[in-house]
């Protein structure tokens, strides 16, 4: 049996109870502790969520705002065009609203009123028509008609939908006066003005099923008349701000403030909600996000009995079991941690001073002691290795360089020649000084990153810098030293390829030009012309002229083929100071030329070839004491319905100018129906 008073003696020794005073410190630190970090993490959420609640606020106001602006843009832009139409009558406004159908998809409705108010026209799901609609009773119009500026209505139930819309309006002026008013109907219900505001948690959290006493997020639109313009429940849209309490507190110290409808997001935060706001210039709307402080926190109440149990129970666990294994192991540890003090002395062998223990401490010290021997070793080989690698770079035929973080440690020779710089004003110095452009360098840190999480070798082509200023194109590859470990830092190699790059865009331009005008080729031009077939709705008006030489053959055959070339030249350069940098002029082959003019009507597309034809006919190309001289016939066609295919459209404008040399040379004829049935003639030598 075991002595009492021993037992006794065991208790009341010093170290149990400086044991005993321990563990209730640990207890005690630890619930104080846990229960200051439950504090500041509960400040520090409704911290975070309150800049989530601005930064989404902004972000969704500057959409929106985006949106509107691009609707109101759209409007302003047709309305521009509208005056005559307005004065012509219903089907000429018909017929201009039907070329915009981008307008028309844009909307759920679009109307011209007369300055009587008279709703004349409107388009929506149903197609056109006319109604008897007065819109003189409708505050919009009446602020369009007295400011002449475009505005935005309040919330509104439409006449014609029998749903909440908000209208776009714009003027319509003819010399200064608003003759009408151009509008778009926007449903608030399901218009994609709004969308994405469904998918936002404040509306899913709406239509789940929710505790009456839970409080739940919102987010919700109103205008400067305290209207709902959004809400997640769709029957409050366009009534009064009045249906949701929750903003009325909020939408009330904005009054107060009597701030504009600015963009920057503002806090709308009270004891109840974490709430923020920001405003909608364009249509003098407010974004609102509430958040209760509720949801936000409701983790928390729960989380800390959990952490202050389970903390508790750890803490005297651990506390426990660390004190008994120090009351065992006490000598021989105080014997270990002398010798790690003394772990990495100089001279001292790494086997000596380490206590004789058996277990986890017998070998801790076991492991520290292969530590020694390992770090001893490692610097041995780092050392071998970094002589190694100084000998590699000194030997390499190519540019070697290696960077950590972003800063250049290690450079060869062959890189000092390619870059015109010595290794010490290389080494040591930011990445950055090798480049010849901030943007590049900039944007070069993130394609890096993409390649290496890849866990692929980068190559990108980019301009560098000399040391001398001059700057060469150079193909740069790079990997990482180690893939986990990318403080090991990254080796790259450089390669001058300024000859390369200058032979490839030798060879880009040589396949799309006419080596001997310099002018776009065939293919250049064909390919135009099926650019603007694909987009017809917004490339009309645009022309295609065909143009042969007249006279061009004598010159060949009594001069000779170089004063040909030449006049070829000097043709080229005419045509192309008669028309526009941004339309496109092409040698077809031969004496033939071609010029598509973009945005361009038939008349004035008419008038540009007889310029043409003026600046041939006026030319003279000096040669051999002779003057010599060409004209030439012009073919003009449109962009018509008809025109169907690029080669339907050659074919017309190719017909044109078989008429022009067939009424005399020297003339231009505007492609028809009697000019397209001749059919497209190949392009092949001199018609004469």
């Amino acid at each position: 049996m075991t002595d009492p008073t021993r037992r006794t003696r065991w208790y009341h020794r010093l170290t149990v109870r400086l044991t005993l005073l321990g563990l209730a410190a640990v207890l005690a630190a630890v619930g104080g502790t846990g229960w200051m970090m439950l504090k500041q993490a509960e400040a520090d959420v409704l911290v975070s969520r309150q800049q989530l609640e601005l930064a989404e606020a902004e972000r969704t106001a500057g959409l929106l705002n985006e949106r509107v602006r691009q609707l109101m843009a759209a409007l302003e832009l047709v309305a521009s065009q509208a005056a005559g139409a307005a004065q012509a009558g219903d089907q000429t406004m018909q017929d201009l609203l039907h070329q915009r159908p981008l307008l028309l998809g844009m909307f759920n409705s679009v109307f011209f009123a007369s300055d009587d108010g008279r709703m004349r026209l409107i388009h929506d799901e149903r197609g056109f028509r006319r109604t008897d609609i007065n819109l003189k009773d409708r505050d919009y119009f009446r602020e369009v008609m007295a400011t002449a500026k475009p505005t935005v209505s309040a919330p509104v139930m439409g006449r014609v939908s029998g749903e909440p819309v908000v209208v776009f309006a714009v003027p319509v002026l003819n010399a200064g006066r608003v003759v009408g008013v151009l509008g778009g109907g926007v449903r608030l219900r399901n218009h994609p003005l709004l969308s994405g505001l469904d998918a936002a948690p404040a509306a899913q959290a709406l239509a789940r099923p929710t505790p009456t006493d839970r409080e739940v997020p919102l987010i919700a639109l109103t205008d400067a008349q305290a209207h709902l313009v959004w809400h997640p429940d769709r029957s409050k849209i366009g009534q009064s701000v009045d249906q949701e309490p929750a903003l009325l507190a909020p939408l009330a110290a904005w009054a107060g403030a009597a701030g504009p409808v600015a963009p920057q997001a503002r806090s709308a935060s009270d004891a109840r909600y974490l709430g923020a706001y920001a405003g909608m210039p364009a249509a003098g709307w407010l974004v609102w996000r509430l958040q209760p402080r509720s949801l936000v926190l409701a983790p928390f109440g729960e989380a800390r009995q959990r952490a202050l149990v389970l903390g508790s129970a750890i803490a005297v666990v651990l506390t426990a079991l660390l004190l008994l294994v120090l009351w065992i192991l006490l000598a021989p540890l105080r014997q270990l941690r002398a010798r790690v003090d003394r772990l990495f002395e100089p001279g001292l062998a790494a086997d000596a001073g380490w206590p004789d223990a058996r277990g986890e401490l017998g070998e801790l010290g076991a492991a520290l002691r292969r530590v020694l021997v390992d770090k001893q070793a490692g610097d041995a080989q780092r050392v071998q290795t970094l002589q190694q690698l100084h000998s590699v770079l000194q030997a390499a035929p190519m540019a070697i360089l290696l960077t950590r973080g972003r800063v250049l440690e290690l450079v060869s020779p062959e890189a000092c020649r390619l870059l015109r710089r010595a290794e010490a004003e290389l080494v040591g110095q930011p990445a950055r000084v090798l480049y010849a452009s901030n943007q590049d360098y900039e944007q070069l840190g993130p394609q890096v990153g993409h390649a290496f999480a890849s866990q692929q070798t980068f190559v990108g082509e980019l301009l560098f810098l000399r040391g001398d200023g001059s700057s060469f194109w150079g193909r740069l590859s790079g990997r990482p030293v180690a893939w986990a470990d990318a403080s090991a830092g990254t080796i790259w190699t450089l390669a001058d390829i300024t000859a390369e790059r200058e032979e490839r865009e030798q060879l880009q331009w040589t396949a799309s030009h006419d080596g001997l005008t310099g002018l776009a080729n065939r293919a250049v031009l064909t390919r135009q012309l099926g650019e603007l077939l694909a987009s017809r709705a917004s490339a009309t008006p645009s022309a295609l002229l065909l143009m042969d030489l007249d006279r061009f053959k004598p010159i060949n055959d009594g001069h000779g083929h170089a004063a040909g070339d030449a006049m070829l030249r000097a043709v080229a350069l005419a045509i192309g100071g008669c028309v526009r940098s941004g339309d496109v002029v092409a040698r077809l082959g031969g004496d033939e030329f071609g010029v598509v003019l973009l945005q361009c009507p038939a008349d004035v597309a008419q008038r540009v070839a007889e310029s043409i034809c003026q600046q041939v006919a006026a030319l003279r190309l000096p040669w051999q004491g002779q003057q010599l001289h060409v004209g030439i016939s012009v073919g003009v066609a449109a962009l018509a319905q008809e025109v169907d295919s690029v080669a339907s459209w050659l074919a017309r404008a190719d017909a044109a100018c078989y008429e022009a040399k067939a009424a005399g040379r020297g003339s231009v004829k505007v492609a028809g129906s009697t000019a397209a049935s001749h059919g497209l003639r190949l392009v092949s030598g001199d018609r004469g």
